[in-house]
């Protein structure tokens, strides 16, 4: 969260010199983690990036995070970071057919939020106020946090953009069904996986929603429990629900597994350092994924090859030896462009940035009460064809 004071004095000495539309010209060409840093070069390039009509046509980073609870949902920005352009209401969304029934947050992805709305969903642009409703999947489709659903947005040009969604339809406790829907085709299929790894040796009995998520590699990965076998497995689904990677956690039971996430393009797992039998854990372990189409050919427990990129202890996070996760603290999201880990710290009601770089921690804000989700945001200026809806 520093700004490196070569890349300043560089830029330093190079910015007088240039003109205005010259700056912005670089600025759009450069990767999103670089933008915050040459807000640190000087007071002009500062404002130059901070203002609304420029900032659109930067490359994004987070802005900061969604939280639902009982009355809706409400936004925490990140600090230092310009307020986002967005109505934070969602009065937008008022003309909504049945609107008395309210939404509800369900998941987010580049820059798209997912919402339950009734029986089916609305699919929303917060920075250009576009959305979509778009129909529930039909009996036992429901939105609900027992039957999650997810939306993957594809890369590509603007123009081109399409969102899916992911829905695990769930009978008793066990998944029987994954049904895709395409923002192209406008309509629900079941999966086309012909191998239903979710009923093989004893099926998929339920998934991890507080161990978070993250598209990566083309594939949402998300935490589930094997029955059969008898431990956590974090599984691997392409937007036409078809399981392309089933692997083991890094203690190889998912046990002390806390949290799934995306960084700088690479699929990270967080585990808790447990001392004792009574599940009073004393640190985090933060793995990123090596190698990852090692284990693509979908054989349930694979040994994934994890390296392990830092530890950190909890006297140094919150000032205490021991936590327990849901708990003392929740692990909330990963930074997509730096070396930054979010904590909610229950008992301060604190939202906490930990930066393995520096090992350094950051007290970001209070967040004002409980919550149930909580999702990070990236903004996307981009007008999409696949939202009909406006205003």
């Amino acid at each position: 969260m520093d700004c490196p004071n070569s890349k300043r004095r560089a830029a330093a000495a190079a910015g007088p010199g240039l003109p205005e539309d010259a700056i912005l010209e670089i600025l759009a060409r450069v990767p999103a983690r670089s933008i915050h840093r040459f807000m640190c070069v000087s007071r002009r390039w500062r404002d130059l990036i901070a203002d609304p009509l420029h900032r659109r046509r930067f490359p994004q980073t987070l802005e900061g995070f969604f939280f639902s609870d009982a009355e809706g949902s409400f936004f925490a920005g990140m600090p230092g970071i310009p307020a986002p352009l967005f109505d934070r209401r969602f009065s937008f969304l008022t003309k909504l057919p049945g609107n008395d029934s309210g939404i509800r947050l369900l998941h987010s992805c580049n820059g798209l939020l997912l919402f339950g709305h009734g029986a089916g969903y609305v699919v929303c642009n917060p920075a250009t106020e576009q959305w979509v409703a778009v129909p529930g999947p039909g009996a036992g489709g429901c939105p609900s946090s027992a039957a999650p659903t997810y939306i993957v947005v594809s890369d590509g040009p603007a123009a081109s953009l399409c969102f899916h969604l992911i829905h695990l339809w769930q009978k008793g406790p066990y998944v029987v069904e994954v049904l895709t829907y395409s923002s192209e085709s406008g309509a629900w299929v079941k999966s086309a996986d012909k191998r239903r790894p979710w009923q093989e040796g004893g099926g998929w009995r339920a998934w991890a929603l507080f161990m978070g998520n993250a598209f990566v590699d083309g594939m949402l990965h998300f935490t589930v429990f094997h029955h059969d076998m008898g431990k956590y497995l974090i599984v691997g689904l392409d937007w036409e629900g078809t399981t392309c990677r089933v692997m083991s956690w890094p203690d190889k039971h998912g046990l002390t597994g806390l949290f799934l996430g995306r960084s700088q393009g690479r699929l990270y797992c967080m585990t808790a350092c447990q001392e004792d039998k009574f599940f009073n854990q004393t640190g985090i372990s933060i793995w990123v994924l090596q190698n990852p189409g090692a284990e693509a050919e979908c054989v349930p427990g694979a040994e994934a090859e994890w390296v392990l990129k830092h530890n950190v202890n909890f006297l140094k996070l919150f000032g205490q030896r021991e936590c327990r996760v849901h708990v003392d603290y929740d692990v909330v999201a990963i930074h997509p462009d730096f070396s930054l880990v979010f904590f909610v710290q229950h008992g301060s009601r604190k939202l906490i940035a930990y930066d393995m770089d520096n090992e350094k921690v950051y007290d970001l804000r209070t967040i004002r009460q409980t919550y149930g989700l909580c999702t990070p945001y990236v903004p996307c200026y981009s007008e999409l064809s696949v939202l009909a809806n406006k205003y």
